[in-house]
């Protein structure tokens, strides 16, 4: 029997994986041993509820130790990667943290070193002096045929890929997300197999991650599958479900949580605003969904009276902090899919909400709001957040494909929801372009192509 290692440390590694055909797909072979790793003991039990059989056991690894020389690599991996998303972050944290030597130092090394030559040299570095003995004991006692990771930038998957390479073990990364590669950080290690949704992202792998063309797949987006296989409830379930009114339109509005400040309450209270001022139909209502890994701070919103608040998702910490500890299990999943379907539009920020609205041609309206009357009292902070968030690398093709609107004060955001709910097909081209360019094949066998390059691994051992 074959061996698979698989690490479940984040709420979108349980989504992309438990819950699309990848791994449904290994766990029917029989001939296969699935180990999944989770960080605790509570995440063992939730995830064995649903996802067990006799080929699946579960390792505990919570207690991640970094090893000697490995904080200098771990910081090199934040300045190694010269796109513009790292630049604003890096102001971001200017701002937030006031600490000028940090900000320059970072900022003059990636202008000097942020390239392939150093990046690879970095790399080597890295290999030769950084011993990483996390993860010894469980590759000793499973011995593993090969692993699968789906979050390559982080230290505790960086560790077990350190580990499979001094064994000569096969490793697939995958990019699971659209922003990773140009957002995230550098890749301290390369796997032997790298997976991506789409070409853009496969150039991204490329030029900042430096993987060689001939090791890169592109697959589509596994939990996109849903998107295709299934057919969603009726509207008039739906509408039952989340105790809508029948009569009425359907407005989606997604915040984006407590590490955008206020902006959250502010758009609120202009969609409030625009409708108390009879600024479009009164055949329209509104649906709040909250992020799942978030938190959503409206408590200096008054006027509620109609609004439908979503919160998807199960959270297993209960910290003021950003929440990232999360999972959206299938009925979540249902929900989220019937919404997409049944909304007449969107309101949300750079996120993939846009690309989800485009797969079923969904107006999309991005709401960058500007008060001039308040910039004076707004800190650079909070303009950082609310301007530059804009010019977030991964979201260009996005703004480029003229599928989305961006709106700043409540008059441009009533004039295109009115123009959206009179002609819902406007800017139908855009959108299509955006699913076209970042869903890579749609056909709802994305999982299954993944599953089959991690067999095809199995089987070269």
């Amino acid at each position: 029997m074959k061996t698979v290692f698989i690490p479940i440390f984040q709420g979108v590694e349980a989504r992309n994986i438990l819950r699309t055909a990848i791994f449904k797909t290994l766990r029917e072979r029989g001939n296969i041993r699935i180990v999944l790793f989770v960080p605790t003991q509570y995440k063992k039990e939730y995830f064995s509820k649903e996802f067990s059989g006799e080929n699946i056991v579960y390792e505990v690894f919570g207690n991640y130790i970094p090893p000697c020389w490995s904080s200098i690599f771990s910081f090199l991996k934040f300045v190694l990667l010269p796109t513009e998303t790292m630049n604003i972050r890096r102001r971001v944290e200017f701002y937030e943290q006031d600490r000028y030597f940090t900000y320059y130092f970072q900022t003059l090394l990636n202008r000097l070193f942020a390239g392939r030559f150093f990046r690879r040299i970095v790399r080597w570095l890295d290999w030769r002096f950084v011993h990483d003995n996390n993860f010894k004991e469980v590759f000793d006692h499973y011995r593993p045929d090969a692993i699968f990771l789906a979050h390559i930038f982080g230290d505790e998957e960086s560790a077990m890929l350190r580990e499979a390479r001094w064994r000569n073990i096969p490793a697939i990364g995958l990019i699971n997300s659209w922003d990773k590669l140009t957002s995230r950080c550098m890749i301290r290690l390369l796997p032997d197999i790298m997976i991506v949704h789409n070409e853009i992202m496969k150039r991204e792998a490329i030029e900042y991650a430096d993987m060689p063309e001939n090791k890169i797949r592109v697959v589509g987006i596994p939990h996109y599958d849903i998107f295709v296989q299934r057919k969603p409830s009726s509207r008039d379930d739906f509408y039952r479900r989340v105790d809508a009114d029948p009569k009425k339109r359907l407005i989606l509005y997604c915040p984006l949580g407590k590490r955008y400040r206020n902006t959250d309450a502010e758009i609120l209270e202009m969609l409030i605003a625009i409708k108390r001022k009879k600024m479009i139909p009164e055949d329209t209502q509104y649906m709040v969904r909250f992020p799942p890994n978030d938190i959503v701070d409206i408590s200096r919103v008054k006027d509620r009276e109609g609004i439908i608040f979503i919160q998807p998702g199960v959270r297993f910490t209960d910290s003021n902090d950003r929440r990232v500890d999360w999972d959206m299990n299938d009925a979540d999943i249902a929900l989220f899919h019937d919404t997409l379907a049944h909304m007449s539009l969107i309101l949300c920020y750079v996120s993939s909400l846009s690309i989800d609205a485009a797969v079923f041609d969904k107006p999309i309206i991005h709401v960058r709001p500007r008060r001039e009357a308040d910039e004076e009292h707004t800190t650079p902070e909070k303009r950082i957040d609310r301007d530059l968030s804009y010019g977030l690398t991964h979201y260009q093709p996005v703004f480029r494909s003229g599928g989305v609107r961006v709106v700043q004060n409540e008059g441009e955001l009533a004039a295109w929801i009115n123009k959206y709910l009179e002609n819902p097909a406007l800017d139908h081209k855009g959108r299509a372009r955006i699913v076209r360019e970042q869903c890579g094949t749609l056909d709802g066998h994305a999982g299954e192509r993944t599953a089959e390059i991690i067999l095809d691994a199995l089987k070269a051992v």
